[in-house]
């Protein structure tokens, strides 16, 4: 498989409610076998949240090397061509078209993709640490939402109001929405989806923090469950926030849940 490179930069701006107007940082674009990744530069950034569940604290620093994200959840599309090439399974589509993003993956499907899409390439795909995912959805400020500290339907496909598991259909998507349904909703470096619409698979274990990479948390033939983050489209406003952390055995699939990957450059 060969990898196309593809820098393009676009600046912005993320338009919140009246007097919450965030600036949106350029965006650097990679693509990857026809799939889109943006540059989430290196430097540290504000990990956890001092007023969310008692596993988001405490509050640190973690400092991250350049590497880039899908800009997108991985859609049924994409996920097809793998099982195409290789012949694995194909998880349950029903009633979703191909750009709706995939789910009922479970770690080792999410694993093998990753792996899958960048194999032979300049870059190594995988799945993103709880750290990577984090910063890619709300950058160095510490904002609550990818967009900003407010929530906003307009911007995100989740669920209803003080409840779980049921989705909202005022947001357009009782269910889950094609992946970048909503550009309002986009990070501090261009990536969409990364509150609602679909639970995203982490590499990380469900350690407490402070997160540190190296301390065996990463250890990807360990045994326990591995952090979701970003909610779904029957999750509500609360368990949208980009410091939320969820978890499950890596064999769990479900209706909620998929993934997306990072890429970084081969050594």
């Amino acid at each position: 498989m060969r990898n196309l490179l593809l820098l393009i930069f676009l600046l912005g701006w993320l338009v919140l409610p009246p007097g919450h107007t965030i600036a949106q940082e350029a965006t650097s674009i990679l693509a990857i076998n026809g799939v889109d990744f943006v540059l989430v530069p290196a430097g540290p950034f504000t990990m956890g949240s001092d007023t969310g569940s008692a596993d988001e604290r405490p509050v640190h620093t973690v400092t991250l090397p350049d590497y880039y994200i899908m800009r997108t959840e991985v859609t049924i599309a994409q996920y097809d061509q793998l099982v195409q090439a290789t012949g694995r399974s194909r998880p349950n589509t029903s009633g979703r078209g191909p750009t709706h993003p995939v789910r009922w993956v479970d770690v080792s499907d999410a694993t093998a993709y990753c792996t899958w899409l960048g194999q032979g390439g300049a870059f190594t795909t995988r799945l993103p640490t709880e750290a990577e995912w984090e910063k890619a959805a709300r950058g160095t400020d510490g904002r609550v939402y990818p967009w900003g500290n407010l929530i906003d339907r307009s911007r995100a496909n989740y669920g209803a109001e003080g409840e779980c598991c049921s989705g909202d259909a005022s947001d357009g998507y009782a269910d889950t929405a094609p992946v970048g349904s909503f550009p309002s909703g986009a990070s501090p470096y261009g990536a969409l989806d990364l509150a609602g619409n679909v639970w995203e698979w982490t590499s990380s274990l469900h350690w407490p923090y402070p997160y540190v990479a190296t301390d065996g948390r990463e250890n990807s033939s360990a045994s326990g469950d591995r952090v979701l983050r970003g909610g779904s489209f029957y999750n509500s406003a609360s368990n949208v926030r980009s410091a939320l952390r969820s978890f499950a055995r890596p064999a769990w699939r479900n209706n909620g849940v998929g993934f997306r990957c990072v890429a970084l450059e081969s050594q």
